[in-house]
C-alpha cells in the first residue's frame, strides 16, 4: 500500500510538513547564507539530496533578503512517516496521486528547453504537484514513486536549484 496515515505532529498540508512551516522565521545562526542571491539552507549543514538517515526531518531554502531569514520552500526526503491527511507522501505511486488529485495533479517531464507544464518545472527528474491558493506540494518522482515533497508558493514549484 503506497497511502498511510501520517504519525503525530508529521502531517503534510499546504502551510507546513510536521513542525516546519512555510514562511516560518529561523535563526540566522542556522541558515548556511549564499550572498547571490541571499538566500540559503536550513538548517545549517544539511542541505539538498546529501541526506541519507530514513528519518530525515524536514529542511528548508531559506530567503533572507529581507534580513530575517524565511522558509521560502520546506522539503522531505526519504521518510514515509510524512503524510497528507488522504495518505499521500514518500512511497505513493504516481497512480495513486492522479487518483487522488484527479485533475488538479499537474505532472512535468525534464526537456532540453525545461519548458514547464502549467507552471511546473521539471529541470532533473520528473515532477507531479499540486496546488492550493499561493502554495503548491510537489512530488519528486523516481520510476513514478514519490522520492521527496516539497511545500512552496506556486511561483517556485517544482524540482528547482535552489540557490542556484
Amino acid at each position: 500500500p503506497d497511502l498511510a496515515l501520517p504519525e503525530p505532529g508529521r502531517e503534510i498540508t499546504f502551510d507546513r510538513i510536521g513542525e516546519v512551516a512555510l514562511g516560518q522565521r529561523v535563526s540566522s545562526a542556522e541558515v548556511l547564507i549564499e550572498e547571490n542571491p541571499p538566500c540559503g539552507y536550513w538548517p545549517r549543514g544539511r542541505r539538498g539530496s546529501s541526506h541519507d538517515d530514513p528519518q530525515q526531518t524536514p529542511t528548508g531554502l531559506v530567503d533572507a533578503s529581507g534580513g530575517t531569514p524565511v522558509l521560502s520552500a520546506v522539503y522531505l526526503r526519504r521518510n514515509t512517516t510524512y503524510r497528507t491527511a488522504s495518505g499521500v507522501g514518500v512511497g505513493t505511486t504516481l497512480a495513486t496521486l492522479e487518483r487522488i488529485y484527479g485533475d488538479e495533479l499537474v505532472v512535468d517531464d525534464p526537456d532540453p528547453d525545461a519548458t514547464p507544464t502549467d507552471g511546473l518545472i521539471a529541470y532533473y527528474r520528473r515532477v507531479a504537484g499540486v496546488r492550493r491558493g499561493d502554495h503548491a506540494l510537489a512530488f519528486y518522482l523516481r520510476d513514478d514513486v514519490v522520492e521527496a515533497v516539497k511545500l512552496s508558493g506556486v511561483d517556485v514549484w517544482g524540482d528547482d536549484e535552489g540557490c542556484a
